[in-house]
């Protein structure tokens, strides 16, 4: 039997954990969801950041011209810049929502479809994190940068797409706020 998986990241299960042991197919799953979210969404409405240190499944995610940036373990600075952007974004998303009087991602999202906010690169933007165990091992002062990304992210239009190979590699209060597992 094949139904069909729906993801749907514009609501409140905006934030993706994929979960499973060893070549089980997270990456997989992770390209394919960046793929299809591709076809359907333009790169003004969808931006797209990813560390990738699942072993390079990603890297051709980077042909996309929704995609930003492809770092990896063995590009340190790039992965901490790419963390830092993704934080002030959502600093500076928090500030155009407050001064433009935006009531929320919604009003947000049909404000830029009418043409505002041209300076914005994409209404929604997703980083991906594939190993997330890696992140936590390698780079242990970025986690503590993406607690408030996953924590407010949704309400800005920021999401997180992350892989793991065992649900207690992710943090409790990091965890809960992950709504499509």
């Amino acid at each position: 039997r094949r139904d069909p998986l729906l993801l749907d990241v514009s609501g409140a299960a905006g934030h993706l954990a994929v979960v499973g042991g060893p070549r089980s197919g997270k990456s997989t799953t992770l390209l394919t969801a960046v793929l299809g979210l591709a076809l359907t969404h333009t790169p003004a409405e969808l931006g797209v950041h990813v560390l990738d240190f699942g072993g390079g499944a990603l890297t051709p995610l980077g042909g996309l011209p929704h995609v930003g940036t492809v770092a990896d373990r063995l590009q340190p600075d790039l992965v901490r810049r790419t963390v830092a952007e993704i934080a002030a974004l959502l600093a500076r998303r928090e500030r155009l929502f407050r001064d433009a009087g935006v009531a929320g991602i919604e009003a947000f999202r049909s404000r830029r479809a009418a043409g505002e906010f041209a300076a914005e690169p994409a209404t929604d933007v997703l980083l991906v994190v594939d190993g997330y165990l890696t992140l936590r091992h390698d780079f242990e002062d970025l986690e503590t940068r993406l607690l408030p990304v996953a924590a407010q992210g949704l309400s800005f239009g920021v999401h997180l797409a992350v892989t793991a190979g065992r649900w207690s590699e992710l943090r409790p209060a990091f965890k809960d706020l992950f709504g499509s597992r």
